[in-house]
């Protein structure tokens, strides 16, 4: 019986571990930012545009598309996605001009992600 009772107390002591380590490591599960390319980035500079948004810089591009629509696509990219590519694949949207920016954390934007901002 008290062998079971250790057994017990440490299936519950790692359980318990294992739950408040997941609390407070959440962001770093959730949030997993790509290293950015410095070759890309340079091969794209002629449309980089940075906004500063809560003492923050947010670094994004302004891409001219070459469509008769009259449409502007503005784009922020999903988890572990670095929005620097859409340069390259903008062209298959029926827009006239796409702005897309990283998240916080993301390609050269400062800051770090977090689901409070």
């Amino acid at each position: 019986m008290k062998r079971m009772a250790s057994l017990l107390f440490i299936l519950i002591s790692v359980y318990l571990f294992s739950c408040i380590a997941l609390y407070f490591l959440q962001e770093k599960f959730i949030f997993f930012p790509p290293d950015p390319v410095n070759e890309v980035y340079q091969s794209v500079a002629k449309n980089e545009i940075e906004v500063t948004i809560n003492n923050q810089q947010m670094h994004g591009w302004k891409i001219d598309v070459n469509s008769a629509k009259n449409k502007i696509l503005f784009y922020f990219g999903g988890n572990a996605e670095d929005v620097v590519y859409l340069n390259f694949e903008a062209q298959k949207f029926s827009v006239k001009q796409c702005i897309t920016f990283n998240y916080a954390g993301y390609g050269e934007s400062e800051g770090k992600p977090s689901q409070q901002k």
